[in-house]
Order: structure tokens, then C-alpha cells, then sequence
């Protein structure tokens, strides 16, 4: 099994930005706007680059460059005007952590059909996120430095739980890995 570290840089970045907006509410959302704009500007040339740079072949009927440019757009969108935009982040938040809820139930069924135990911690961290996310959405009422405070509550719980669905599949792909290396039966053939 290839070692990656790759599934746990999301998580990773959901429990720093959590962390972040906890602590400073009052100046998170600015700044998280405008690091999120900067991020969406460099995925977008990221996408518009591959596009260009990949041969006609592989991008053909793929909507990269459409996808890189309105990425760009939306990135430096809320870079110059985030001011405008604050009134919608706690609502993006709310629907993002709702979304992954969304993906830990995904993930638990996946659990459930491989047959590893303890399925029901996935599926009560997916119903955390979900009911977490989704009360975020629906209560305008919150002021914005509470709702900040829940988001970075919502961003840690969210990237912790991820975390622990990660190392729950690893350890069970080990341990197949593990099962399929001692069936290999190493034979010699001489000429």
C-alpha cells in the first residue's frame, strides 16, 4: 500500500481554520474570506494551466478552463469584495459542514460493507456534522462572532471526525494488506 498523507491535509486544514476562527472571531471571517479567495484564485490557474498544458485528447469536452476561470473570478471576488460577502460565509460554512456530514454517513456505509467494526461512530459523527452544519444554516440570529465561534467549533469537530473515519479505514486496509502479503507463495523456476 502506497503511504500517503494526502487524505489527511483536509481534515488537518478544518481543524487549523476551526481553531483560528475560535479564537478570533471578530477578525476570522475577513480573513478567512480573503485566505479563501487567495486559495480559490490558485486552484482556479491551477485548473486553467492543466487545461491548457494537457493534450487535446484528455481535455476535450472538459470544462478545466471554464471551471479554472470562474475559480479565479469567485476567488478574487471575495478577496476585493469581501466586506459584501460576510452576511453569506456563516451559511457556506453551515452548508460545507453539513455537506461532509453528508460524506461521513457515506463513509460509514462504506464501513458497514467492509465489515470493520464499530460502524455507528461514523455514523454518529456524520450525524453530528449534519445536525451541526444544518443548524448553522437555519438560525440567522446568531450575531457573527458567535456564529464564528460555532463555525470554528463546527471546522475542529469536522476535521477531527474526518480524522478518526481516515485512520479507521487505513488500519483496516493495513490489516488486509497484511492478510494478502502471507498468502503470497514465493516460487523459484529453474530452466
Amino acid at each position: 500500500m502506497k503511504k500517503t498523507i494526502t487524505p489527511f491535509i483536509p481534515p488537518i486544514i478544518y481543524v487549523i481554520l476551526g481553531v483560528f476562527a475560535f479564537i478570533t472571531a471578530d477578525q476570522a471571517l475577513l480573513v478567512m474570506c480573503k485566505v479563501l479567495g487567495g486559495v480559490l484564485v490558485i486552484v482556479g490557474l491551477f485548473y486553467a494551466i492543466q487545461y491548457v498544458i494537457k493534450a487535446p485528447f484528455k481535455t476535450f469536452a472538459s470544462n478545466g478552463f471554464v471551471v479554472g476561470f470562474v475559480l479565479v473570478l469567485l476567488g478574487a471576488t471575495l478577496i476585493l469584495k469581501a466586506e459584501l460577502l460576510i452576511p453569506f460565509i456563516p451559511y457556506a460554512m453551515g452548508f460545507m459542514i453539513a455537506v461532509n456530514g453528508i460524506r461521513s454517513l457515506q463513509n460509514a456505509i462504506d464501513v458497514w460493507k467492509l465489515k470493520l467494526s464499530k460502524p455507528w461512530i461514523v455514523v454518529l459523527i456524520g450525524i453530528i456534522n449534519l445536525v451541526f452544519g444544518i443548524v448553522m444554516m437555519v438560525n440567522p440570529g446568531l450575531t457573527i462572532e458567535i456564529m464564528m465561534k460555532a463555525v470554528g467549533i463546527g471546522l475542529i469537530v469536522s476535521g477531527i471526525a474526518d480524522l478518526i473515519t481516515i485512520l479507521i479505514v487505513l488500519g483496516y486496509s493495513k490489516k488486509e494488506e497484511k492478510k494478502s502479503n502471507e498468502n503470497i507463495i514465493d516460487v523459484e523456476v529453474n530452466d
